[in-house]
């Protein structure tokens, strides 16, 4: 068999590994990508990408802006991100902001923290939820445990909801030319290779790959870094979560899932900017139609409605059809002349779990611990959702900007020995 060495080796999908790659080749590190997003269930691109946009700030380097720009463009909204709860609409960025802000009676220095995922200092985190309410959503929105609202302080990550905010109209074409930028930097990558088994050596560390398919044989490598949940590994390959997860993964307990409604356009529909959050009731829980993402589609007849539901109705068409007619009632309530009708139901009344797989965008339970299950190596890096307290592209740069600097040290490291060693040869 083909036998290839390389120093880090990054399984992929959905494009989560793909500017760690590259920020590692950069550094001269010789880098394999696999890209397995096919292998996990038919998701069209919006389901891909998600709704919770892309916030734009100024730590972001100029590599990941750059990676930002090579996929499908991103839409800024003059008017920042923007929710609707009952008493009106908030405009996060624009000249009706801090109107909007004060008229809801909360401190204007609130905004400036906002734009940096800043949780002011002196806001108990178990203030009563109707005096911090915008700070709990900016915890709680695309979080990737599950809390009441009450208690959405409790997490340490938020959203910069007062940064500038765009959308992302995501097509398969986007995806593929994610890749192809990938290989741009001269990064190694392969979208069409299935990796057969895993190799170990002392102390457990993961040491190889069998591959099959456009790259094939064993490849040998000293990092790996794995970017699918516990659940997504499962689906991928029954072997490899045997390997990864020894202790068995958490399945999440609340997912995403996206409806597709048309409208008739009105002049309410038109106003709407490209994403509103619609709360009917800050107090009820922030799930099935009580919280909505709506986000318009290239097309104005069009809308994609985003609910929080239990991930263990997913494949209940009965209930995707019940939550349907709620969601429809809902968004009648405040858009009486749109005349909303459901166009599709979300992937899962389409698709059994066999084909569809797991949940693109899951929610495990406050205080689950989904990282017990998995196998611990010096050598093995997991960097998927059950890493992070969300799944905004912000905290993706953070937690990935700090796990490159870690294998830049290891990388510096290796290099320093291995001039040692060569000196030491060449040495009389």
């Amino acid at each position: 068999m083909e036998m290839k060495t390389h120093d880090v080796l990054v399984v992929s999908a959905f494009g989560r590994g793909h500017w760690l790659a590259a920020e590692l080749h950069q550094q001269r590190m010789k880098v394999l990508l696999l890209d397995v997003t096919a292998k996990l269930g038919v998701w069209p691109a919006e389901d891909s990408e998600g709704p919770f946009g892309v916030f734009r700030l100024e730590r972001y380097s100029p590599s990941f802006q750059a990676r930002l720009a090579h996929d499908d463009q991103i839409e800024e909204i003059e008017s920042g991100f923007t929710i609707w709860p009952p008493e009106g609409v908030m405009e996060f960025k624009g000249p009706l902001t801090r109107f909007h802000w004060m008229r809801q009676g909360f401190p204007r220095e609130w905004l400036e923290q906002l734009g940096r995922g800043e949780t002011p200092s002196d806001v108990r985190r178990d203030a009563d939820l109707m005096s911090v309410w915008p700070l709990a959503l900016a915890h709680q929105l695309a979080a990737t445990r599950y809390r009441p609202a009450a208690s959405a302080l409790q997490s340490r990550r938020a959203l910069p909801l007062t940064a500038n905010f765009g959308l992302r109209f995501a097509t398969r074409q986007g995806l593929s030319k994610n890749l192809q930028w990938l290989a741009d930097q001269g990064v190694e990558c392969s979208d069409r290779t299935e990796i057969l088994d895993l190799s170990f050596r002392g102390r457990g560390e993961v040491s190889g790959a069998e591959l099959s398919g456009a790259r094939s044989g064993l490849v040998h490598f000293d990092q790996m870094i794995w970017t699918l949940t516990g659940a997504e590994t499962a689906f991928l390959s029954e072997k490899l979560a045997g390997h990864l997860y020894p202790g068995g993964f958490t399945a999440p307990s609340w997912c995403w899932l996206r409806y597709r409604l048309t409208v008739q356009s009105c002049p309410e529909v038109q106003r709407l900017p490209l994403q509103v959050v619609m709360v009917d009731d800050l107090e009820s829980p922030w799930t099935h139609q009580n919280l909505m993402i709506v986000q318009k589609t290239p097309s104005e007849e069009r809308l994609d409605v985003w609910v929080r539901l239990p991930a263990i109705q997913r494949f209940n068409r009965d209930y995707l059809a019940e939550y349907g007619r709620r969601i429809l009632k809902t968004f009648a309530k405040r858009l009486p002349t749109s005349n909303p009708e459901i166009q599709s139901l979300p992937q899962e009344a389409s698709y059994t779990s066999q084909e569809l797989g797991e949940p693109r965008l899951p929610l495990w339970e406050a205080g689950s611990h989904p990282e017990r299950g998995r196998r611990k190596a010096s050598n093995l890096h997991f960097e998927s959702p059950e890493n992070r307290e969300t799944h905004g592209i912000d905290e993706e740069f953070d937690h990935q900007s700090l796990l490159r600097d870690r294998l830049v040290r290891w990388w510096q490291i290796q290099q320093q020995k291995l001039q040692k060693q060569q000196k030491k040869e060449s040495a009389p």
